[in-house]
C-alpha cells in the first residue's frame, strides 16, 4: 500500500504489563504461603478477564505511543476517525487489543519503532504480515496488490452446513465503494487527512 512496508507484532502478556486504576484485592493464590488467617492480596498489574483491563491496556499503549518523543514517548498522533490508528511522519501503526500492524516507509523504519517499543513493553520480533485475525494476506509487491482471504472461517461454514451448502443461494458481495481509498493518484481526493 503505497510502497509501505507492513510489519506484524503482537504484545506478549499485555494486560499485566499494565498496573491497575483501581484497588483490587484477591485472595491468596494456591500455592503460595501466608501467614495464618484471612490474608488478601492487593493486585497490582491487571489480570485477563477484569472487566477494565483491555481499557486500561489501551490507555496505557495510546499514552506510551503518544506522548512526546523528549519525554520517553513516541509522538504518534492519533486518528480523529478510528482511535486504534496512529501515525507520525513515515509510520501508521494500527492496534486491535494487543495486535498491531506497523505500515513504515520502509522495513528499517518498521524495526527500529519495533526495538524502541522493547523499551516500555514485551513482545517479540516483528515478522512480515501473512496472517491477522483469522485472514490470510498475500501482498504481492510486483503487482502492488493485497489480496485477504479467510480460508478458516469459510471451511468452518462448509463443514456446519455439510451438504445444504449445495442449495445455498449465492449473491455477490455488497462491497460499498468508499472514495476514501483509491489507487489511482489522479483520484478524488481524501475526505480523511490522516
Amino acid at each position: 500500500i503505497h510502497n509501505l512496508h507492513i510489519t506484524c507484532i503482537d504484545f506478549t502478556l499485555a494486560f499485566p504489563q499494565v498496573e491497575v486504576e483501581t484497588t483490587i484485592y484477591v485472595e491468596v493464590p494456591l500455592g503460595c504461603e501466608a501467614p495464618e488467617g484471612d490474608y488478601v492480596c492487593l493486585l497490582l498489574k491487571n489480570l485477563y478477564r477484569l472487566k477494565q483491563a483491555a481499557k486500561t491496556w489501551f490507555k496505557h499503549l495510546r499514552d506510551t505511543l503518544m506522548m512526546d518523543e523528549d519525554k520517553g514517548g513516541y509522538g504518534f498522533k492519533q486518528s480523529a476517525t478510528d482511535p486504534c490508528l496512529f501515525y507520525k511522519d513515515g509510520v501508521i501503526l494500527i492496534s486491535w487489543v494487543d495486535d498491531c500492524l506497523i505500515f513504515a516507509k520502509s522495513k528499517q523504519h518498521a524495526d527500529d519503532l519495533i526495538k524502541d517499543l522493547h523499551k516500555p513493553f514485551s513482545l517479540p520480533e516483528g515478522g512480515d504480515v501473512c496472517a491477522y485475525f483469522g485472514v490470510q494476506v498475500d501482498i504481492n509487491e510486483r503487482n502492488d496488490t493485497i489480496s485477504m482471504t479467510q480460508p478458516f472461517l469459510i471451511q468452518r461454514i462448509i463443514d456446519e452446513l455439510g451438504t445444504s451448502i449445495s442449495t445455498a443461494n449465492v449473491k455477490p458481495t455488497p462491497a460499498v465503494y468508499k472514495e476514501i481509498l483509491h489507487k489511482d493518484a489522479d483520484g478524488p481526493e481524501r475526505k480523511q487527512n490522516w
